[in-house]
């Protein structure tokens, strides 16, 4: 008989509320893998995070973690601003990385990014999870048949709502801690040239939340989705157009708590709706459900 294969030893970098609630959760289930190394710069988070996933060796940054022996993979979900900067240094390995979102706050940044890993040949994927719930693929499928078949007509408009304030689950059993950290990671600019710091906070909640949004209908939509117009209230509600060619997508977001997780697609046709119904992310044993309504 073969033997079975090693499984792949993960070096994690961060290990926060998403490291531990998505990343940590998901890989420590995984026969296939095994997260060997961890790094964070709180020491008392660290070792409760190493000793609750049986992870062999926890360091307190990037640097020595890079340094450490026979890891063929890293995830990086650190503070969003310090994504960027650790990415960088990672994708020299040529390793396979996983980053959170956004893995960078500029375009410009994206595609230096984007460059480095071309450049080395490491894989890079940005945790757009909801690309992978069959729910998702179950609308999508469903939408290019029902286009394809002509049976509701054209695409008159698509509209998506994000008002998601709140998780509307029960938040997973994680560690936190009330120790500041002893020193800040690196960073690179976290505003886009000209961009004045008024709007900084604004900013951060598009490239958070939109990232997901925009990413989402681009994979329903394709790539063909363009940026048409957006707009911002600071602090209040965003709007944001995507031209598909035939039909325009409107975009709605907004920190708004409804009490429950309020993230529809609604595609409509002449003579009818699909809908895509989104969980929250934290709703582990949920998938996106799709509706159609003639």
């Amino acid at each position: 008989m073969p033997e079975p294969e090693s499984p792949v030893r993960v070096g994690m970098i961060g290990a926060g509320f998403i490291a531990q609630v998505t990343h940590l959760h998901v890989l420590s289930e995984l026969p296939a893998c095994a997260v060997a190394a961890v790094a964070d710069n709180r020491a008392d988070l660290r070792a409760n995070v190493a000793a609750k996933y049986s992870i062999p060796l926890q360091v307190s940054n990037v640097t020595e973690l890079l340094a450490a022996p026979a890891l063929d993979a890293y995830v990086v979900a650190l503070p969003r601003r310090a994504m960027s900067a650790a990415l960088a240094a990672v994708l020299m390995t040529g390793k396979p990385v996983l980053a959170e979102k956004p893995m960078a706050y500029t375009l410009a940044q994206g595609r230096q990014l984007v460059a480095a890993a071309e450049k080395s040949g490491s894989a890079l994927a940005v945790g757009f999870m909801k690309r992978h719930d069959p729910g998702v693929t179950l609308f999508r499928d469903t939408l290019r048949r029902i286009v394809g078949n002509n049976e509701l007509g054209p695409i008159a408009h698509v509209a998506m709502r994000d008002y998601c304030a709140t998780y509307a689950t029960a938040i997973p059993p994680h560690f936190r801690t009330s120790v500041p950290r002893p020193s800040r990671y690196d960073q690179w600019p976290v505003l886009p040239e000209g961009l004045p710091e008024e709007y900084q906070a604004d900013y951060e909640y598009t490239l958070n939340v939109a990232s997901h949004d925009i990413n989402l209908l681009r994979y329903v939509f394709g790539n063909t989705a363009k940026a048409a117009s957006f707009r911002a209230r600071s602090k209040g509600v965003q709007l944001a157009t995507l031209d598909c060619g035939d039909f325009d997508v409107a975009l709605e977001l907004g920190l708004v708590d409804t009490g429950a997780w309020e993230q529809t697609i609604d595609v409509y046709f002449r003579r009818g709706r699909l809908q895509l119904l989104l969980p929250s992310p934290l709703a582990r044993q949920e998938t996106a459900r799709a509706r159609l309504e003639r």
